[in-house]
């Protein structure tokens, strides 16, 4: 997060903000530093890669707590949906699955969408029953915390569903 500020910044002609958001036209840095220096504030390029660059006029140390501030909430916002994925066989004990259902809440609670993942082993996939019972009794269990965002289905040996807190 580099800026140039004031005697830093090299181009010739700048585009220029003023602090409240106005547009102050295209104007040399000097006079750009000049009016920066006459509201006894800062010089800030915003954006170099523009033709000319923008610059705002703005207390820098404001404008880095802006952006540090913009780039936290940013942050936040990519974690709260991350998937995490619970695995399972379908003949796990009900005290295992208890458990899971436990850690699966707590992913929930904190805004995570959680994909369950029932694995059946060799000979397993004939009683796709047993499977699909854990997963109701899971689904039950956390009715009360969860949409389903994706209705469960088969890929192969493994039966998945995908819940997301309402």
């Amino acid at each position: 997060m580099f800026f140039p500020v004031n005697l830093n910044i090299r181009a010739e002609q700048l585009f220029v903000v003023s602090d409240d958001g106005k547009g102050l036209g295209i104007l040399p840095r000097e006079k750009a530093l000049e009016k920066a220096k006459e509201q006894n504030l800062d010089l800030v390029i915003v954006n170099q890669k523009a033709d000319p660059p923008v610059a705002k006029i703005t207390d820098f140390r404001k404008f880095l707590y802006e952006e540090r501030k913009k780039q936290q909430t940013t942050r936040k916002k990519g974690k709260s949906r991350e998937l995490k994925k619970l695995r399972f066989k379908p003949n796990i004990a009900l005290h295992d699955l208890e458990i899971r259902i436990k850690r699966a809440r707590g992913f929930l609670e904190n805004g995570n969408v959680v994909k369950f993942i029932i694995q059946f082993m060799g000979r397993q996939i004939t009683h796709k029953e047993v499977g699909e019972e854990k997963l109701n009794l899971i689904l039950e269990q956390l009715a009360d915390l969860v949409d389903i965002e994706k209705e469960p289905w088969y890929e192969g040996k493994r039966l998945m569903v995908i819940v997301k807190p309402k």
